[in-house]
């Protein structure tokens, strides 16, 4: 039987957002990995690239949630940003439904809170549940 799986993070400007689920206790916590703030290419490349990792533990049931800045950069018609902030919040408060039901309402959101404003760049946001 496994009691967990043993995660390594590495993020070259993108954190990792981890979402631990109580099921008996229908709650959760949202912990957030900070990647590191250098890219992986550029113009630098011909320097040694090193890069942070972070190692935890995740049992069953525990969901992890990456995305692309374009997700908290998401403008609206009043030109304010989505925000890092306002993600978390929203992974906080889908994180007990199916990921079917998560995808539909994080789409609704995201796309209520565009409104009519035009994409800038790729909004990408994935999931996986352990």
């Amino acid at each position: 039987m496994i009691d967990g799986v043993q995660v390594v993070f590495s993020g070259a400007k993108i954190d990792l957002l981890v979402c631990e689920i109580f099921p008996e206790e229908r709650g959760h916590t949202l912990r957030e990995y900070r990647g590191d703030r250098q890219s992986i290419g550029g113009l630098s490349l011909d320097k040694e690239l090193v890069f942070t990792q972070t190692q935890f533990c995740l049992k069953p049931g525990d969901q992890l949630y990456i995305a692309t800045d374009g997700v908290s950069d998401i403008c609206n018609p009043q030109h304010k940003t989505f925000g890092k902030n306002r993600l978390k919040d929203l992974i906080r408060t889908v994180a007990n439904y199916t990921f079917n039901q998560q995808k539909y309402n994080i789409e609704r959101v995201l796309s209520n809170f565009q409104s009519t404003a035009e994409q800038r760049d790729d909004v990408t946001l994935v999931g996986l549940k352990i």
